[in-house]
């Protein structure tokens, strides 16, 4: 692992809520979907498709937006874009832990 120090733009938007708010629910649920969390299967049983992590874009039940700022940031477009090398397989390129240190590409 190198110690390097990268420095990488970030897209932030923030959303200020002076008084709780109710919002839609996201379009999805991902934690709906399967997947090993290193020790055991969860949610094995449920089939790997959109539909088992949608939600109902009408569905009744809302969601209290707490007051605050709440921020949604994402990395630049050639940072989550991937590349198919010749074994087939998609490599992204190396990004940032929380911690600021340059990760392994995945």
């Amino acid at each position: 692992m190198s110690d390097s120090v990268i420095v990488v733009p970030l897209h932030l938007d923030a959303l200020y809520v002076q008084d709780p708010s109710p919002v839609a629910p996201p379009s999805a649920d991902f934690s709906r979907l399967p997947f090993f969390d290193g020790q055991q299967d969860h949610n094995a049983s449920i089939p790997w498709l959109g539909d088992s992590a949608a939600n109902d874009s009408f569905d009744a039940a809302r969601l209290l937006l707490p007051n605050g700022i709440h921020l949604h940031w994402r990395f630049p477009m050639p940072l989550t874009t991937g590349a198919q090398n010749a074994n087939g397989t998609t490599i992204f390129p190396a990004l940032p832990d929380r911690s600021g240190r340059h990760g392994a590409a995945s």
